[in-house]
């Protein structure tokens, strides 16, 4: 075997230009795949952290129909005492309500069509967007009953600032054809960098936004955030076993499916395109391989004449796939990582072509992307490639076991 290696070593070197451009069209190939994969894995981690975060939180408690149809009736009534045992079961762990409910909103000058969003103050200012953009003003505080925070676009369009006065309409919960009417005072405006958001949203405390509900004590979810997905499957099980009344307890999984849905296409059709990638790595490096044993016809019947079994100079033609793949292997992959470095440190600016955020499947994804490297996918790709060429060799290799020594010394 050792002979073989040698004598494969030295073929490959004979001819320096085409073996070079050979494991450089494999090896750019190779990177250009990993780094692709590790701007998407960056950028699904952050679609998933933010999504999560915001939407839903590793565990959900939610009204059975609030997936199907999120309407303001479908409540989670007795939120304070869910809210207090899943603090108490999971105490690492963010645990928040959540009210998604919509009014008119209305200063001396303007009044607006907007979202009403009721939060709780100080677990939410660790996890939503706008509390950790706020422009003037500060964020909301716990215990505080009439304040309210909004977007500064829609501050704009009610012509009101920090401490102005602005009333909240809606319908009365529990008389739809009456109406309702809340005063706030404005503790502080944000930018979320989301134009729905700046537009057409208030946030005030759950206790605050609960007059807009019909129930008791109630909330539209309550959400229990991790610091990673790990503890998801055991706070699930615990969240099931409580008494929910009509309310059901989630996973992320089950409470963002779109966005499940989402990111499962979107590597499905990266690996499409990889796969396909590959396939023309392959037809290149047989045409290599190919022209090389025909250049080597004469080489290969003197071989055999002397004593050289076809097995052997098949294995040696495999020997130089091996050698060739491997070479590419480990300069893609120093390559994926040098490509993907930039990407990873400084980002990839999308700021021009899609603003300031853009949303995908109701997640507000920055414009400012970053990769994440994941060694187990490169090392991964690698092999993939290096078995690969060693595959494409193997029909150059089959062809020289078919070769008759005498026709081959005869070949011109």
């Amino acid at each position: 075997m050792v002979p073989l290696v040698s004598m494969a070593f030295r073929n490959l070197l004979r001819n320096r230009r085409r073996t070079v451009i050979t494991v450089l069209g494999i090896s750019i190939g190779l990177g250009l795949c990993q780094m692709v994969y590790n701007l998407n894995l960056g950028n699904y981690n952050t679609m998933l952290d933010k999504g999560i975060r915001g939407m839903s939180g590793h565990v959900v408690v939610q009204h059975e129909q609030w997936l199907t149809n999120p309407d303001v009736e479908n409540v989670v009534e007795g939120s304070t005492a869910i809210l207090d045992r899943l603090r108490s079961d999971n105490p690492d762990a963010l645990v928040t309500r959540r009210i998604m409910a919509g009014g008119l909103v209305t200063s001396p000058t303007n009044s607006v069509a907007a979202a009403v969003m009721g939060v709780d103050p100080d677990p939410e200012s660790q996890l939503n967007r706008a509390a950790s953009r706020m422009v003037e003003g500060e964020w909301l505080k716990e215990g505080d009953q009439r304040g309210l925070v909004l977007g500064d676009t829609l501050a704009e369009r009610l012509g009101v600032g920090v401490k102005s006065r602005i009333v909240v309409m809606a319908p009365d919960p529990n008389d739809p054809t009456e109406s309702t009417s809340l005063l706030f005072r404005v503790r502080g405006t944000f930018h979320s960098g989301i134009e729905v958001i700046d537009n057409f949203s208030v946030m005030v405390s759950v206790p605050a936004a609960q007059a807009l509900l019909q129930g008791e004590d109630a909330a539209h979810q309550i959400a229990v955030v991790y610091e990673t997905d790990e503890p998801s499957a055991a706070g699930l099980e615990r969240a099931k076993a409580l008494d929910l009344g009509g309310a059901v307890a989630l996973s992320w999984q089950e409470a963002l499916p779109d966005l499940q849905t989402f990111i499962e296409v979107d590597t499905r059709t990266n690996e499409l395109f990889f796969f396909v990638l590959g396939f023309i790595v392959i037809l290149g490096v047989i045409n290599t391989m190919l022209m090389s044993v025909l250049e080597r016809v004469r080489e290969f019947g003197v071989m055999m004449a002397v004593g050289m079994q076809p097995g052997s100079l098949a294995a040696l033609v495999l020997i130089e796939g091996t050698l060739l793949g491997f070479a590419a292997a480990v300069l893609g992959t120093v390559l994926g990582t040098a490509f993907t470095y930039p990407l990873a440190t400084s980002g990839l600016d999308f700021s021009q072509e899609m603003g300031e955020t853009m949303m995908v499947e109701g997640v507000a994804m920055d414009s400012l992307m970053f990769a994440q490297y994941a060694p187990e996918r490169m090392v991964l790709y690698a092999t993939v490639a290096m078995v690969m060429t060693i595959l494409a060799s193997a029909w150059p290799a089959w062809r020289v076991t078919r070769m008759q020594p005498i026709e081959a010394i005869k070949h011109s």
